[in-house]
């Protein structure tokens, strides 16, 4: 009985990573970087900028899924959702509309929108997801945290 339960122990030891999850080869193969979709990216930044949010505040958020092109997530007050196209590193989020709640994070709400409308390219950079503008600046970034 005992080797029973150390062999549960065993195989339970050696499940492998999520899906969402991918080694990045080269020098580092300790990193772990995210892919695009089936993952959710909490923000992080607005232009460059630190978001901070209250103790009650939902924590913003988006999540792109496939093989439907759609974007679902949280703004900051409300949920949201729409559409994107992908093209390599291209991005464009297309009709995304929120509920029509208000709150006192109403502001990083608005910024989260813009930055959305305004994204163009994307990358990511560990467990980083950077929008970037046409221009090639940061828009908005957001964490990696698993769905």
């Amino acid at each position: 009985m005992r080797w029973l339960i150390l062999m549960m122990f065993g195989m339970v030891g050696c499940a492998g990573q999520p899906m969402s999850e991918r080694q990045v080869s080269g020098s580092d193969s300790s990193r772990v970087t995210h892919e695009l979709t089936g993952t959710r990216w909490a923000l992080e930044r607005l232009s460059g900028d630190a978001v901070t949010l209250g103790e009650q505040a939902r924590e913003p958020f988006i999540a792109l899924e496939a093989p439907t092109p759609r974007v679902v997530g949280h703004a900051g007050c409300n949920r949201l959702t729409g559409g994107y196209v992908l093209s390599g590193e291209q991005v464009r989020f297309t009709s995304v509309a929120t509920t029509r709640m208000y709150c006192e994070h109403m502001a990083v709400e608005s910024a989260v929108l813009q930055a959305l409308d305004a994204a163009r390219r994307w990358r990511i950079e560990n467990d980083r997801l950077v929008l970037l503008d046409a221009q090639g600046s940061e828009v908005a970034s957001f964490l990696a945290r698993n769905l």
